[in-house]
């Protein structure tokens, strides 16, 4: 967030009388008048699965650093293995996404 959209922010915090943001964010999230937009790219579907599975993963190995003090072999193993998927993927993206373009 820049400087000038953190300002922004606390302007409207202070204008609608928060001084928590947590607070804040729920009451605008709450709103009636709060609107949504879904936004899809078929074509990214497969990035965005495997980007998926790296963030869970991600999540499983913190899990476990903070239950158990230590960080075990099997999860960095998996996480390297979907971090190679998910850069062959974009690579493969990539050049098909520029092929015509003689990038590659």
């Amino acid at each position: 967030m820049s400087e000038e959209e953190n300002q922004k922010l606390l302007e409207k915090m202070k204008h609608d009388g928060f001084t928590n943001f947590s607070l804040f964010a729920r009451r605008q999230l709450l709103k009636s008048d709060f609107e949504t937009w879904l936004v899809s790219f078929p074509e990214y579907q497969p990035l965005t699965d495997r980007l998926l599975s790296v963030g869970r993963t991600i999540n499983g190995i913190a899990k476990s650093a903070t239950q158990f003090g230590k960080i075990f072999q099997h999860d960095l193993t998996e996480l390297g293995q979907l971090m190679e998927e998910l850069v062959e993927l974009v690579e493969k993206q990539v050049k098909e996404k520029f092929s015509n373009r003689n990038f590659f």
